[in-house]
């Protein structure tokens, strides 16, 4: 089959160092944690339930409490919070 432009290549090298370092960190987890509670196969898990924490705690956020410019300290309006950060407006 010929290479077409849509195709990837890497170099074998890279590839199988890469796989080995992927392989040894996937080890060294499993020995820490267990086969079942290896973090490193629950990814996407966790991926899921931390996009969900942020979406429930953003909706929190715009629900209860009062947002928008007309809330902003006459300090703020100034360029210099109070507890001397600067606002970057």
């Amino acid at each position: 089959m010929a290479k077409g432009w849509f195709e990837l290549t890497t170099s074998g090298h890279a590839e199988s160092f890469a796989r080995r370092t992927l392989l040894r960190f996937e080890g060294a987890l499993n020995k820490i944690f267990g086969n079942d509670l290896n973090p490193f196969y629950h990814l996407g898990a966790l991926g899921f339930y931390f996009f969900w924490v942020v979406v429930i705690s953003g909706f929190y956020i715009y629900a209860f409490y009062d947002t928008g410019v007309r809330f902003l300290c006459r300090f703020h309006l100034h360029g210099v919070c109070p507890d001397g950060l600067w606002l970057v407006v």
